[in-house]
């Protein structure tokens, strides 16, 4: 993140920061900075209700929603466990990490109040240290706009409604967390089936590009290039890539890199390439086409360093010879 993006942060942070130290120092000759911020008590009286409506429209919407949120939450689960770059030790550490900090709170709760329903003099205390700030120790004003709407608010909110929210919450959360770990799971399968068969087909096409691309019927080696880039597109179609005749290059990129698992700059490149056969008006020289061929032969170093794929047979030799 750059510095003039951080400084709006810290300038709020410093500023709240000094104005929650005039809390303390603030007194009847001292004209705090908070003195006459009528303002902090509405934020203050409102705040406890304003807790509980978000808890409630949170429960709302995790309870319609549910199963579009443990699809992306497993979708995103099963992506990282395929990824090479995630690490499964730090992962079970974060989980750790996590749980204790669940426990150590419902703990802290259910020892510091009667059960999960806290008393209320911890908030009346806060209160009454801002009343004394914003006033001064004056005492309050003769009138305040909404003062009686918002008294009585406060009178008829309770701070144990919070429980069942709460264990809304808990129970939605749950679920999610459970129909997350086995769409996880299902997911993971599914690709652990799937990959094998892809990796060996993109072996295959790399295959029948290269011998597209060492063709002498064309001599155009611009054309050469195009017929290999398109045996490549054509075997990711048909493992069901969405990739079209009405895409950009750089998009029947993404889709063959996102199907063949390729995360190195050869297909990239190999775009480049195809680039400026197709649509460059000046001519591609055979230096281009042995660019190419150096860009499939790392597209096939990096599908048979994968550990999924199974020893070629004697088929697949004859067929590669």
């Amino acid at each position: 993140m750059k510095a003039k993006r951080i400084l709006p942060y810290v300038a709020a942070l410093l500023f709240l920061a000094w104005s929650l130290g005039t809390l303390a120092r603030s007194g009847p000759s001292s004209g705090g900075l908070l003195v006459n911020s009528y303002w902090l008590l509405y934020v203050v009286y409102l705040l406890p209700l304003a807790g509980l409506v978000g808890m409630i429209v949170m429960v709302v919407i995790l309870a319609l929603e549910w199963r579009v949120i443990s699809d992306a939450i497993g979708m995103g689960l099963a992506a990282r466990r395929r990824s090479k770059t995630a690490k499964k030790r730090r992962t079970t550490l974060s989980l750790v990490i996590a749980g204790a900090a669940w426990v150590f709170a419902l703990m802290t709760v259910y020892y510091r109040c009667p059960g999960f329903r806290c008393q209320t003099n911890a908030t009346q205390n806060i209160t009454q240290v801002v009343e004394q700030n914003v006033f001064n120790n004056t005492g309050p004003p003769p009138s305040l706009p909404f003062s009686g709407t918002i008294a009585n608010l406060t009178g008829f909110f309770s701070t144990d409604w919070y429980v069942f929210p709460f264990l809304a919450l808990i129970v939605i959360g749950g679920i999610i967390l459970a129909r997350s770990v086995w769409v996880s799971a299902d997911e993971t399968r599914r690709v652990a089936l799937l990959t094998p068969r892809v990796q060996q087909e993109g072996q295959v096409a790399v295959r029948e590009a290269m011998m597209a691309l060492v063709a002498r019927e064309e001599a155009d080696p611009g054309s050469r290039i195009i017929a290999c880039y398109q045996r490549m597109v054509r075997a990711a179609a048909n493992l069901g890539a969405p990739i079209g005749p009405d895409l950009t290059a750089r998009e029947l990129e993404v889709g063959i890199r996102g199907m063949f698992h390729l995360s190195g700059p050869g297909i990239g490149e190999l775009t480049q390439l195809f680039e400026e056969a197709r649509y460059s008006l000046h001519m591609m020289t055979e230096a281009d086409g042995q660019e190419a061929q150096s860009c499939l032969v790392e597209i096939a170093a990096e599908l048979e360093a994968s550990p999924l794929v199974d020893e070629p047979g004697p088929e697949d030799v004859r067929t590669g010879a």
